[in-house]
């Protein structure tokens, strides 16, 4: 009994330290929106990325136009954040294979598109999805939105003045 115990621990710390391994190879995140009628904040473009010493984000949000009412929402900046909150953010990538495709694309007209990119500077994936907060439940994409949220927050923006 002691050796099938034993057994099922080995291989449950082997999963997780592959697990692991995979996050460590990312050293990339992306998260871009763009809005099809928006004035503030028509395209938002926050990119993470892990270097040897540091991790910086870099933000930028562009108005659909120039004019002075929406110069608020036009953002170029960049920061550096805790290595710590960079791990908590490419662990969260691995639940993003769950999603159901079938269930989680739709077309539509006028809205919005998220798109979540991670990986290293050879190989990324990425996610792209029209209006993932319409029917979100039903389209199973809770997780997506919500790191979504993450994302925008890590870029020291406001996800209700986004999504």
């Amino acid at each position: 009994m002691r050796k099938i115990i034993l057994i099922f621990i080995l291989i449950a710390s082997t999963g997780v330290a592959f697990g692991q391994q995979e996050n460590n190879k990312i050293t990339y995140i992306k998260f871009d929106f763009w809005h099809s009628l928006r004035i503030p904040n028509h395209t938002v473009s926050i990119e993470i990325i892990k270097r040897q010493s540091e991790v910086i984000v870099k933000v930028k949000s562009t108005p659909m136009n120039d004019g002075i009412k929406w110069k608020y929402s036009k953002v170029d900046t960049s920061f550096y954040i805790n290595k710590n909150k960079f791990i908590e953010l490419s662990k969260k990538t691995s639940e993003l294979n769950k999603i159901n495709l079938n269930k989680a694309i739709v077309r539509g007209i006028d809205g919005t598109e998220c798109t979540i990119e991670f990986g290293n500077y050879g190989n990324t994936i990425s996610y792209k999805f029209w209006s993932p907060n319409y029917d979100t439940e039903k389209r199973e994409l809770v997780h997506f939105l919500n790191f979504c949220k993450i994302l925008i927050e890590t870029g020291e923006l406001k996800p209700k003045e986004i999504l």
